[in-house]
């Protein structure tokens, strides 16, 4: 039980650190509890419930021990050890938060209805799901949701995406199966590019007419791919799309494509404002993005292996998730930005997506 008060000072927080070794099947939130950092409930191993004061205006639990935000629009945490075995989630959610499921041991299977919108990184994350339905609704599955989800064979995928995130369902029974690929080693999914397998020999491929959208690490490790084309058809590329093709020198927009252009290479958004995605294997050393960009994608320089320096136009006022690849990937040593330090701190710079250290 966190308390109401420590002496005559209200908890308002719990620290990170403030439940390691802590071996208890159960936790009470106070209504005094404004905030607490993730890290502090993600070593409860042994959590089975969690229960919300009535009183508390950030946060609300059910009667099945599940975390949520205040008007249960968020679902925050399954605890690790709940003894839910199935779960339809609720018709009041929008989203399903990072980590949300992580490591839960019990679940098996999950109904996900229309009011979901979005799905955070790594919400089922190493957990003992089979079976995952995705009603229409869903715009935005986020990385690494399904990440290593060992006994996950079935996944029904809605038509509504408009984002698949990197790695989403990588070390799952659902893309080891050798019978979803085709000839050329690469997993459809209706109208999604999911998955390949690695290795592939080809130096030229041409993603099917009618691919809607291109999962992140879709091709992965192709180290002899030079160049991959864009189909007219498509309407979303994630920035990791094409990771660790370390030849790779060409993304090529295809004729007609209403989406998406190419520039000495590069994939743009068709008018030029967006940097999609920068092939791994490009020979520059330095690039200079074009002034007139004012986004550059998540994870767009992912493995960029020979570039070391990127200049940065004063017109970029956004810059996605690890965009520069700062995981360490890629060899880039220098960001070199044309504006000044206070046009630079008006970037609206995405924060990683793993939410280790972020506050709840």
């Amino acid at each position: 039980i966190i308390p109401e008060n420590l002496g005559v000072y209200p908890v308002s927080s719990v620290a990170p650190k403030a439940f390691i070794n802590c071996e208890c099947k159960t936790l009470y939130i106070p209504s005094t509890l404004e905030k607490f950092e993730f890290t502090c409930i993600n070593v409860l191993n042994y959590l089975e419930k969690i229960t919300v004061s009535a009183d508390n205006p950030y946060f609300s639990s059910d009667n099945k021990g599940i975390l949520y935000n205040k008007d249960k629009t968020e679902l925050i945490l399954c605890p690790k050890k709940s003894p839910l075995t199935a779960i339809t989630i609720s018709s009041t959610i929008k989203e399903i938060g990072a980590y949300a499921f992580a490591y839960n041991e019990k679940l098996k299977t999950v109904i996900i209805p229309s009011n979901v919108e979005t799905i955070r990184f790594g919400a089922f994350d190493s957990s003992n799901i089979t079976m995952v339905t995705i009603k229409e609704g869903l715009k935005y599955l986020g990385d690494c949701v399904f990440h290593s989800c060992l006994s996950l064979n079935s996944v029904t995928l809605p038509e509504s995406l408009e984002y698949i995130g990197w790695d989403a369902f990588v070390y799952t029974p659902f893309i080891k199966n050798a019978d979803v690929y085709d000839e050329d080693g690469v997993f459809y999914y209706g109208d999604y590019l999911l998955a390949s397998l690695p290795d592939s020999e080809k130096t030229y491929y041409k993603i099917k007419e009618g691919t809607r959208l291109v999962a992140g690490a879709a091709l992965v490790r192709w180290n002899s791919l030079k160049e991959v084309v864009i189909p007219k058809s498509a309407e979303f590329v994630n920035g990791c799309a094409f990771s660790a093709c370390e030849s790779l020198q060409k993304i090529t927009a295809g004729s007609g494509s209403q989406n998406f252009s190419t520039v000495d290479g590069v994939l743009y958004n068709k008018d030029k404002t967006v940097l999609v995605s920068y092939p791994a294997g490009k020979d520059n050393i330095c690039y200079s993005v074009p002034q007139g960009v004012t986004k550059i994608n998540e994870w767009a320089f992912l493995y960029a292996v020979n570039l070391r320096n990127v200049n940065v136009p004063i017109s970029v006022t956004n810059i996605g998730v690890n965009a520069f690849d700062m995981i360490g990937w890629s060899n880039i040593q220098y960001i070199r930005y044309e504006g000044t330090k206070a046009q630079w701190e008006k970037i609206s710079i995405a924060d990683d997506p793993d939410p280790q250290s972020t506050t709840l």
